[in-house]
């Protein structure tokens, strides 16, 4: 649930950003034992991208969405990630404003029961 709410108040643009390493992040997870179609499986791309992905003369990279499932499951802290410069016109709210959006719902209804 708090997935849910905290993407509510999350400027999108910090999902799209590009991964700047993505070679470095498929050599590793290659490392730790995950095959070319269990990474384009896990990202939701075909093999032949991940192969696109991991080549450094290619200049078209993968956005964080689009990796957060490998890296997700490769596990927290396993997997350094580089991503592009944050938009100047993106934001996000302060941790303790989404809290407090997050809780002011749920006090409402907890005063009318």
């Amino acid at each position: 649930m708090r997935r849910f709410f905290g993407d509510l108040f999350r400027d999108s643009a910090y999902d799209h950003r590009k991964i700047l390493n993505s070679e470095d992040l498929i050599r590793t997870a290659k490392q730790m034992g995950y095959t070319q179609p269990e990474i384009a499986k896990l990202c939701g791309v075909s093999p032949p991208m991940v192969h696109y992905w991991g080549n450094p003369d290619k200049k078209d990279k993968p956005t964080f969405k689009q990796f957060e499932p490998l890296i997700t499951q490769c596990g927290p802290g396993r997997l350094i990630v580089e991503l592009e410069p944050l938009a100047a016109s993106a934001r996000e709210l302060p941790k303790y404003k989404v809290f407090l959006a997050m809780a002011f719902p749920f006090q409402i209804h907890a005063s009318k029961a």
